[in-house]
């Protein structure tokens, strides 16, 4: 929680500045659902653990069916809202890599289908209540092989800009000036980034502590990339 509040208050004035009088849009959108949804639902866990109130996140509902199917959503240990979240960043991932590949469609829905295949095979394991080493381990070298390749296709295109602005500078002397910050550098960066954490988790995921608390810990990193591929895409 105090990782989260913490980026939260850092990041308070990106969001005034470039969200709050911005026109409606889908990365508006998913920005705030990134931003609140998960804030406010581990808020709400904490005060009902703190002051021991009958309903948490996952109690809110009085049926037992009801309260099972509001669990599978908004509970930080479903594979379901596990599911949300690697969707709501694919998505995001995926429109980066479509604009920077110059708008090309195949690129758009051969990304679309990937992450559509990753997310069905996570909700299938989920549905068939496998919850063996054999099926963690298939769900997180799914997704690892979701972004491995997202990585790859923003690496190549992040290599062939460097090589051709090298070669604009080099036939145009100093009457071409690169900017601070290129696009496809912060690109290249953000995905490198990701990718390497989403590796280093990859071992924590299906060996290490099954307590709430570390699984918990161990997906904070991500939440703060994803606040930074938000900001980047649209300042871009």
């Amino acid at each position: 929680m105090s990782f989260i509040l913490w980026d939260y208050v850092i990041s308070f004035d990106d969001e005034v500045n470039l969200f709050w009088s911005s026109r409606r849009s889908w990365i508006k959108f998913l920005f705030f659902v990134n931003r609140y949804l998960g804030l406010i639902l581990r808020l709400w866990d904490a005060l009902s653990e703190r002051y021991e109130l009958n309903y948490s996140t996952c109690g809110a509902a009085a049926r037992r069916s009801s309260k099972e199917i509001l669990c599978v959503f908004v509970d930080p240990e479903s594979i379901i809202y596990v599911t949300i979240q690697l969707v709501v960043i694919g998505i995001i991932l995926i429109l980066r890599v479509w604009v920077i590949t110059g708008n090309q469609r195949w690129i758009l829905w051969s990304f679309f289908g990937l992450l559509a295949c990753t997310a069905s095979v996570s909700v299938v394991l989920f549905v068939l209540n496998l919850r063996s080493t054999e099926a963690t381990v298939i769900h997180f070298v799914l997704s690892l092989v979701f972004e491995g390749t997202i990585f790859t296709a923003a690496a190549y295109h992040g290599i062939k800009d460097w090589r051709n602005r090298r070669s604009l500078l080099s036939s145009g002397g100093d009457t071409l000036q690169p900017s601070p910050e290129p696009i496809m550098q912060l690109m290249f960066q953000d995905s490198v980034i990701y990718f390497l954490t989403a590796l280093l988790a990859l071992p924590q995921g299906v060996t290490g502590p099954s307590s709430r608390y570390t699984r918990s810990v161990g997906r904070l990193p991500s939440r703060g990339l994803k606040k930074k591929f938000y900001i980047n895409f649209f300042l871009h």
